[in-house]
């Protein structure tokens, strides 16, 4: 039951970018607070494992962070701070849904319903702005992802926060592809079975990605899958070749939307990448952050310990003088950078303790990719910290399944779990080699 638990959670998040569109034409009130209580069961579940079994969601620096987030919720003012309370939800569903992943060892079960429900709602987008968006095949190419309401006027998501998970995506899907010749993150052991995930559900995901036309989520998609690919070198000459096979399609059918539609489908972001101006400021995000840093130093509050979880935009709007069109009407500012948004929220006291989490996180998974002879790890950390830089992450859903899976891959595998400190042998890309065991 817990299995299908997790499976229903990752599932649902994996669609969360199409949620408020699919609630609009159903009818359906609060879509995104039904996606929350889909995942209840497996968080429910999952904090018994958190109590009673060994996982890297236990570590220190995750404790810490989580107590802060939940102390800055506190100072910040529970009235009206709907922000606060969304952030403070995903921080902590993430936690017993990594706990229990460990428990079951279902990690790649996971990842697979995570990728193949993300690349079904990203075939639901397609499907919407070409068919009933009424914006045609070339449209539909200029930018994917807005979704944009019956009215006209609203859009119910958002290009570049869909990159961002479109890009942790296509990297997963090709660690699925990958794993044959790779340990298994959780049951230590090799993988012995062929896998039979296609590589072409990543070449539909990165196509997707870039269809968004977000340079933020390109240069996340570009740094994981270039990590990740320096793991080819283990793989057999069948799944090089298959590779090599799903890249041409792509490339392919990137050419034949581009004779279709009369429009390279890559053009917009090549154009937002050709503008200097817009490269060199983020877009203005650069601005943005000179004004989150001013008003850190504003007062000694915030310098120690921030404006408190949910606040920091309308702070940061007030003290830039953020306006409407009227000039008049203060409005909220996002900061759009999750490590501002954090230190702006936390003050110095998060920010030591985020870097504290940052360097545990990153160490730890340098040494298991280093003993299972990979960069699966790495390469989800990294992609995962770039598409952080362009939009806060912990104010969306799908940082509860990309939380969760992180927490989990750090978790040391079972078998190594009890194994005594010593040599150990274990294979990689056909080859044994001896390892020492630094489990703790």
């Amino acid at each position: 039951m817990a299995r299908l638990f997790l499976q229903i959670a990752f599932a649902v998040i994996g669609i969360n970018f199409t949620l408020l569109k699919l609630g609009e034409m159903l009818h359906t009130d609060s879509p995104r607070l039904i996606a929350i209580v889909a995942c209840l069961p497996a968080a429910v579940v999952g904090a018994a494992s958190w109590l009673m079994n060994r996982s890297f969601a236990r570590a220190w620096p995750v404790v810490g962070c989580l107590t802060l987030a939940w102390l800055g919720l506190l100072y910040a003012g529970l009235p009206n701070n709907n922000r606060g309370l969304v952030c403070i939800t995903y921080l902590t569903l993430a936690v017993p849904l990594a706990a229990l992943i460990v428990e079951q060892r279902c990690w790649w079960s996971c990842v697979r319903t995570y990728v193949l429900a993300t690349a079904g709602a990203l075939a639901f987008v397609i499907w919407f702005e070409f068919w009933i968006g009424n914006r045609g095949l070339g449209g539909s190419l200029q930018r994917l992802g807005f979704l944009m309401a019956e009215e006209g006027g609203t859009r119910t998501a958002n290009p570049n926060i869909i990159g961002g998970q479109l890009a942790l995506a296509a990297v997963l899907a090709l660690m699925l592809h990958l794993k044959n010749a790779q340990w298994d993150l959780q049951a230590g052991r090799p993988n012995r079975r062929r896998s039979d995930f296609s590589p072409l559900w990543c070449v539909f995901l990165s196509i997707g990605c870039l269809l968004t036309a977000s340079r933020g989520a390109f240069v996340a998609w570009f740094g994981g899958i270039s990590l990740l690919l320096f793991s080819v070198r283990n793989q057999t000459t069948s799944k090089v070749q298959e590779m090599m096979v799903a890249g041409a399609m792509g490339v392919a059918l990137l050419w034949f939307g581009a004779i279709a539609a009369g429009f390279q489908p890559w053009q917009s972001l090549q154009e937002r990448f050709e503008s200097p101006g817009e490269v060199l400021t983020a877009s203005g995000r650069l601005t943005i952050w000179q004004d989150a840093y001013s008003t850190w130093r504003s007062k000694p509050r915030y310098m120690a310990i921030g404006t408190g979880i949910g606040v920091a935009p309308d702070r940061l709007g007030q003290h830039a003088h953020y306006t409407l069109s009227d000039g008049l009407t203060l409005v909220a500012l996002d900061s759009h950078n999750t490590f501002v948004e954090w230190g702006l929220s936390l003050g110095l006291v998060g920010v030591m303790a985020g870097l504290a989490l940052a360097a545990s996180v990153y160490r730890q998974a340098s040494r298991l990719d280093r003993l299972d002879g990979t960069y699966n790890r790495r390469a989800m950390l990294l992609t995962f910290a770039l598409a952080s830089m362009t939009f806060v992450t912990f104010y969306k859903l799908f940082f509860v399944a990309a939380a969760a899976l992180l927490l989990a891959a750090m978790s040391e595998p079972a078998q190594r779990a009890v194994e005594a400190s010593g040599l150990v042998v274990r294979p990689s890309g056909g080859d044994s080699q001896h390892h020492r065991n630094a489990a703790a």
